[in-house]
């Protein structure tokens, strides 16, 4: 009886020895597959260097209004050189500078930093041209990632920018649309394109117009929009001070019935009667909306006159 105790207890202990045993085993390789990068979220295949670029914004005929591009920027170490005209003469071609300017820049001292014209599949053969003419040790190429927007600041009220907030600019708006995805095994990753009502011609018309009538000095107040009242689509919108916050949304909805705007381009189709022509005033703005050809022609303005006249300018330009 007693040796069947012993038994069992030695039994008992050996079970707990290799169960022990096996946890310590489990946990260890456990530890090892997280350290290898195995299970870690944060793994990186090493031989892939991924890049990230940001959907692009198109307007409603396919003109872009803003993207992401990679440029180079050429680094001199100019205290270090010794053949300055040499070097000027070798780099000032991939910069929009003259050798002899470019060559003045050097002779100043200090570390330059140069916007070039190399493209990206030109980079490879520009750092080889360096290290071939031993001028790699003075001179290095740099990517530089930017997004761009080829409408300057026409347009950005509806445009926006990457990084601000906004609830009603399509940077903004759509941003984690266009924000490319994370990833850990792909070489490229790029967010989604949108493209906006904006028509680029009819907002270059409306900012022109209203910079015309109101400058960034002036208290007067103006707006100009040019609405799908069918669809909801803005296709022009301008503001005098250029602040989203200054929108007169009561306007755009007064001449959209109440129905929702859109800045995305829609395929919807509705059949909506012709409104009539509305003037009113509210909260102090004078508001004169007209349509025609299945648009809302829509001027928001703190004088009445300015609100006539700039509106008639604004149906005179789209005409032509």
């Amino acid at each position: 009886m007693a040796n069947n105790r012993k038994a069992n207890k030695e039994g008992l202990v050996i079970f707990l020895s290799m169960l022990i045993l096996s946890m310590i085993l489990i946990i260890r390789l456990l530890s090892l597959y997280i350290s290898e990068g195995v299970i870690n979220t944060n793994y990186r295949d090493p031989e892939i260097q991924s890049e990230y670029f940001r959907g692009s914004i198109y307007d409603r005929n396919g003109n872009i209004l803003a993207m992401d591009r990679t440029s180079y920027v050429i680094k001199i170490n100019s205290e270090r050189v010794s053949e300055v005209s040499r070097l000027s003469s070798i780099i000032a071609p991939y910069t929009s500078m003259s050798a002899l300017t470019l060559e003045n820049a050097i002779r100043l001292g200090g570390k330059l930093e140069l916007t070039s014209s190399i493209m990206l599949s030109e980079q490879e053969d520009f750092k080889q041209m360096l290290q071939r003419e031993r001028l790699d040790h003075l001179v290095s190429l740099e990517e530089k990632r930017e997004r761009i927007y080829p409408l300057s600041e026409h347009g950005r009220i509806v445009i926006g920018r990457e990084g601000e907030k906004s609830e009603f600019a399509a940077e903004g708006v759509y941003d984690e649309i266009l924000d490319p995805p994370f990833t850990l095994t792909e070489a490229l990753s790029t967010g989604k394109d949108i493209t906006l009502s904006l028509s680029q011609r009819m907002e270059y018309i409306a900012d022109h117009i209203v910079s015309s009538y109101v400058t960034e000095s002036d208290e007067d107040y103006l707006m100009l929009s040019l609405l799908d009242y069918s669809t909801g689509e803005i296709y022009a919108l301008s503001v005098s001070s250029g602040k989203e916050e200054d929108i007169d949304f009561d306007a755009i909805e007064t001449a959209l019935s109440g129905r929702p705007y859109t800045i995305l381009k829609t395929e919807r189709e509705k059949n909506i009667p012709t409104p009539e022509d509305t003037k009113k005033e509210n909260n102090g703005r004078h508001v004169n909306i007209h349509y025609r050809s299945g648009f809302a022609l829509v001027a928001s303005s703190s004088d009445k006159e300015m609100m006539d006249s700039s509106l008639r300018e604004f149906e005179a330009m789209l005409s032509l």
